[in-house]
């Protein structure tokens, strides 16, 4: 009776054995998994994070750009003609030509 008890116990520790090496290899597995993800997502916030650096190099390039074309119009307002004002008159050479023919018919 003894042996019965010691082989059912003995077949009682090769079944735990057994599942703990299977859980171990499930384990194993998911950790593995798990550390192939990690990986990815450090890549993917890497390359991320260099976009947004190109991102805020680009808008500072931007801004700048928006400064100057700024300054340049404010520039542009403030001319200063001498009390004289200049009138840009579009299509000059069309309007010209109009007002020779008018005269011609008077």
């Amino acid at each position: 009776e003894s042996i019965n008890i010691l082989t059912n116990g003995s077949e009682a520790l090769n079944e735990d054995a057994q599942r703990l090496n299977t859980e171990a290899l499930d384990y194993q597995d998911k950790l593995q998994h798990l550390t192939e993800t990690v990986s990815n997502l450090k890549v993917a916030v890497e390359e991320e994070h260099g976009f947004d650096e190109a991102i805020v190099r680009n808008l500072e390039v931007l801004n700048q750009d928006l400064v100057s074309l700024q300054e340049k119009i404010d520039n542009m307002q403030y001319v200063s003609y001498g009390g004289t004002f200049v009138w840009k008159i579009t299509k000059l050479q069309e309007k010209f030509g109009m007002y020779k023919y008018f005269i011609s018919l008077t």
